[in-house]
């Protein structure tokens, strides 16, 4: 892991409480009403976290909240609206610990997390209409398209890019070193994730990001580190 080690039972206790909720929103056969209670004890436990990162945990607990219900997205911006919700305060809580405020890089990150959660939909588009009956595919593109998932998800993939874009300043707003290059790692997986997806020939199978692909995001994000972090 390549956060400070001093924050790392603090971030480790985060994912725990976060993961453990979005599991259980997730749990097929539950009904709502149910999952609802039992998330609104979640966030209650969230207060046990640091005063200064459990509001983070309590916007993201209240995302999956909404999300179990499976709602539609009617359109481009509610998808967007979405993935934001359910992934920026992850970004802002890194930020706070290892920086010790959000807003000097929060532009940057909110679009790194919600690039990231994009692309997860998109990956998973076939998955989570199965298992979950859930999908965050934009209604109006879809009836422009026939009801054919393929080009949606293309689509989808374009609107994306730009957001990775907008993440790459990122690397230079971190104040600390090792969250700097944590970033530069994610956004080189993300752009390996990207072209993974763009390439893969059946919407419906998840893509394969093994070893090699690691790898090679490892060696660009050291490439995106040196060359994004000094650059004048």
């Amino acid at each position: 892991m390549l956060l400070a080690r001093r924050h790392r039972p603090t971030v480790r206790r985060f994912y725990q409480l976060v993961r453990a909720a979005d599991d259980l929103a997730d749990a097929p056969g539950l009904p709502v009403p149910e999952k609802r209670a039992a998330l609104s004890a979640f966030r209650q436990a969230a207060s046990a976290l640091p005063t200064q990162i459990a509001p983070c945990a309590e916007a993201l607990i209240d995302a999956f909240a909404e999300d179990c219900a499976n709602p539609p997205c009617p359109d481009w911006a509610a998808t967007l609206h979405s993935a934001r919700r359910s992934s920026a305060p992850v970004g802002r809580m890194l930020l706070i610990l290892h920086d010790g405020d959000d807003q000097h890089a929060a532009a940057a990150a909110d679009a790194l997390c919600t690039a990231l959660q994009l692309l997860n939909h998109i990956g998973d588009a076939e998955a989570d209409r199965q298992t979950l009956g859930r999908s965050y595919l934009p209604l109006d593109w879809l009836r422009e398209a026939g009801q054919d998932p393929a080009p949606v998800l293309a689509r989808m993939l374009a609107e994306t890019r730009p957001l990775l874009t907008a993440a790459r300043p990122l690397i230079r707003q971190i104040r600390d070193p090792r969250l700097a290059f944590q970033a530069a790692v994610t956004l080189a997986c993300a752009d390996r994730l990207a072209g993974l997806l763009r390439r893969r020939r059946d919407w419906r199978q998840p893509p394969h990001f093994g070893f090699f692909s690691l790898s090679a995001a490892v060696g660009h994000g050291l490439f995106l580190f040196l060359r994004l972090r000094w650059r004048a």
